[in-house]
């Protein structure tokens, strides 16, 4: 059990990702009614699952604020570099 949450909302949280229930529940590969039910209380999630759908959580809304930083004239595009060195 992840204990204290520290605050983090996990339902702002995945809304603010742009990541329904269904979805989160997909990726921590539970039914969404497990997935409601950890929202509600995170202290029933395992640890594991906790700690990875709020890495992936973190992950996602860093990378719609990237995008939403974007130039208007981008038209949401977002540069992508090919680096033929890259391992």
């Amino acid at each position: 059990m992840p204990g204290n949450n520290n605050g983090i909302d996990l339902r702002i949280l995945r809304e603010q990702a742009g990541r329904t229930q269904a979805e989160m529940a997909a990726l921590c590969h539970v039914s969404t009614r497990t997935w409601m039910r950890w929202e509600k209380d995170p202290g029933r999630m395992p640890r594991d699952a906790y700690d990875g759908a709020l890495d992936l959580l973190e992950r996602s809304v860093q990378i719609r604020k990237e995008i939403t930083m974007q130039k208007p004239h981008d038209h949401g595009k977002v540069e992508v570099v090919f680096d033929p060195d890259y391992d």
